[in-house]
């Protein structure tokens, strides 16, 4: 995904937006042997063409690598359309808008390694392996609120 430059961009278009994991569409590919890290971007962008049911310009889609050796990408893309009809899209108000679990890249872990993450109704079991900032595979499930209280009010009724 080409990101355009930020010369003199106003401050509200810098803003990122953390969307709920379940939007996106994540798979960790990995990279050609040899690739070029400048051909990295294009490489995936036609892999997403290939398997989208939809047009790449109807996707908010983008991709992690590992910034000195990418071996692997984990891309992730979502439905626009979606996204603004679930209210998480308004680029009058954002710049860019990312899954939640990319605020956990960059971690650095010895041996393979879950972690599960709760943003807005929804959590994650994101996966990782040693030498990879990001995880190699993320699930996501969506919750209601409600039900979460309720089985908390049920358990307390159970111990009364």
């Amino acid at each position: 995904m080409q990101l355009p430059e930020f010369g003199n961009v106003s401050q509200a278009q810098h803003r990122v937006v953390l969307v709920p994991d379940y939007y996106f569409y994540t798979e960790c590919l990995e990279l050609p042997e040899g690739i070029e890290k400048d051909d990295v971007s294009n490489y995936l962008e036609y892999t997403l063409e290939e398997e989208s049911p939809f047009p790449i310009e109807q996707l908010n889609w983008g991709y992690l690598t590992h910034p000195e050796e990418p071996t692997r990408a984990l891309i992730y893309a979502a439905f626009k359309p979606r996204l603004k009809a679930a209210g998480k899209l308004d680029f009058d108000d954002a710049y860019h808008a990312l899954p939640a679990f990319a605020s956990h890249t960059g971690m650095n872990f010895t041996e393979n390694t879950i972690i599960l993450s709760e943003f807005e109704n929804s959590l994650s079991k994101l996966f990782f392996v040693p030498g990879q900032p990001f995880p190699i595979k993320v699930e996501s499930i969506q919750y209601r609120p409600e039900l979460k209280d309720n089985d908390e009010t049920d358990d307390e009724n159970e111990n009364s």
